[in-house]
């Protein structure tokens, strides 16, 4: 049986890891408003814009399908806040400014905690083929600790009721869940709830970006908890094949088989796949970037092109963001694979955009332990 490093020689041999041949993806913040209380929520009240209007989403999808060309994928990730606040009527005219672009590959999708779901709703969404996610957090106990409304009432029943509806239509619902301090002890409850409903689901770890997060002291947790956790929350998937996805472990699994780099915390010099775009048409590097000024890259209303905005020093500063820029990274043995991980998380404990990811310890261990589990099925 070869060593564990004599395999990731032969994986990390001819990896393609050019942006361009990457989708772009816009995080489209169409609604900073929310009618939810989350309190790991990263987002500033005193920095929020309201609701996008159609006129700036119609110049975000003209400008981002002119940057890309017609031989680019682009996905749209209508994003919040809780983006269906901004209304059907908004997402008919996103649909009829993407159907003007025939020629260019355009995803859409809805990331929603499913309070405003309704049939009619989904009814567009399938003729337009939007695709639609929500969150949950596990069972209703877990949920509800954290994922409340404006009364401070938790809304595990509203997010069931939605899922419910959306497997009604013949849609198989997938969640964001996050992973903190209090869920951890639970795990194995959270797995089989997801197990036993048959969601898949992806995990984050609860990030904190300056002070947007109020109780993120109370919900912290250490990289060595994360990696643990996950490692456990392998194992039970890997072992059981239960018949659903979990993120990040599919793309993971898929970055050591494939020749590609998936995964915007994997693949490196994110910024030159991804954007996100606040309701006021304001551009930053990621959705949990944007109640930080510091890096605005610019405006989708006022520029006259993303080429325009990407020609900037801190553009060229973030873009070129990783394993061979992040001190740490250059040796490491997943440097290829991990790329320095998210840089939100690599801002998050200093305030140092130059750090590695801070969940570094665990990804690492979450990365030999996957590698190992592989490895032990092939030989």
């Amino acid at each position: 049986m070869p060593t564990q490093d004599d395999q990731l020689r032969l994986i990390l041999q001819d990896k393609i890891t050019a942006p361009e041949t990457r989708p772009f993806a816009v995080i489209v913040r169409c609604a900073d408003t929310c009618n939810y209380d989350c309190t790991y929520c990263y987002s500033k009240p005193e920095e929020l814009h309201g609701l996008m209007d159609a006129e700036i989403a119609g110049q975000t999808i003209a400008k981002v399908a002119q940057y890309c060309g017609e031989g680019r994928k682009i996905h749209f990730v209508w994003h919040g806040g809780e983006p269906l606040l901004a209304g059907l009527e908004f997402f008919r005219v996103i649909s009829s400014e993407c159907k003007k672009l025939p020629s260019h590959e355009i995803e859409n999708s809805i990331q929603t905690n499913g309070y405003l779901l309704t049939q009619e709703i989904i009814d567009f969404c399938k003729d337009e083929r939007i695709a639609i996610s929500t969150s949950v957090d596990g069972p209703i106990e877990v949920h509800n600790l954290n994922r409340r409304d404006k009364k401070g009432l938790g809304t595990f029943d509203n997010t069931m009721k939605a899922i419910s509806l959306l497997r009604a239509n013949g849609i198989r619902p997938s969640c964001v869940t996050v992973l903190h301090r209090h869920s951890i002890p639970r795990l194995r409850e959270i797995y089989d709830f997801f197990k036993g409903k048959e969601i898949s689901f992806r995990v984050n770890p609860v990030v904190k970006i300056k002070d947007g997060a109020n109780s993120y002291n109370d919900l912290a947790i250490t990289p060595e908890q994360y990696g643990h956790a996950m490692c456990q929350l392998f194992d039970w998937w890997f072992d059981d094949d239960p018949g659903i996805r979990i993120e990040p472990f599919h793309t993971i699994i898929g970055n050591f088989l494939d020749r590609h780099i998936w995964g915007c915390d994997n693949h490196g010099q994110c910024l030159k796949s991804i954007i996100s775009i606040n309701p006021n048409g304001d551009i930053f590097p990621c959705g949990r970037f944007t109640s930080e000024i510091e890096f605005k890259l610019g405006n989708i209303a006022t520029c006259f092109s993303l080429e325009q905005v990407f020609s900037g020093e801190l553009y060229r500063r973030l873009s070129n963001r990783d394993a061979s820029t992040l001190e740490g990274c250059r040796n490491c043995q997943f440097g290829r694979l991990c790329n320095g991980g998210c840089m939100v998380t690599g801002y998050m404990a200093r305030g140092e955009i130059d750090d590695r990811d801070y969940y570094c310890a665990g990804r690492n261990q979450i990365y030999s332990h996957i590698l190992e589990r592989l490895m032990s099925e092939v030989y």
